[in-house]
């Protein structure tokens, strides 16, 4: 298999496989922390359901059952999984987003 070099002798690289390794990239990390932050928005229901006390302050689930725990109003936005969350959806838009020009070249080439 021969290798395309550029004039100065180089190796060029190929540019549609790197932004594909990427776009992939960007998929798994954006599936990840959406796992995440649906982890930590259902925890307070889950721990309940199994018949735990879930310490609001904390963002813990506690078995003890000694310990009752005061309702404390939780933003969505004070996850710490939310800005994590964030910023996979704007990686994974901005890869969709590719300038058409580019898309061009690598489909003709």
């Amino acid at each position: 298999m021969s290798d395309i070099v550029d004039a100065k002798g180089c190796p060029m690289i190929d540019r549609t496989l790197i932004f594909r390794c990427l776009r992939y990239a960007t998929v798994a990390a954006l599936t990840t922390a959406a796992w995440w932050f649906h982890a930590d928005l259902t925890a307070p229901d889950d721990c309940l359901d199994m018949g735990g006390a879930f310490d609001y302050a904390r963002w813990l689930c506690d078995f003890d059952g000694s310990d009752v725990h005061a309702y404390i109003d939780m933003p969505i936005t004070a996850l710490p999984s939310f800005p994590v969350f964030c910023a996979c959806v704007i990686a994974f838009v901005a890869m969709r987003m590719r300038p058409a020009r580019a898309r061009d070249r690598a489909r003709a080439g």
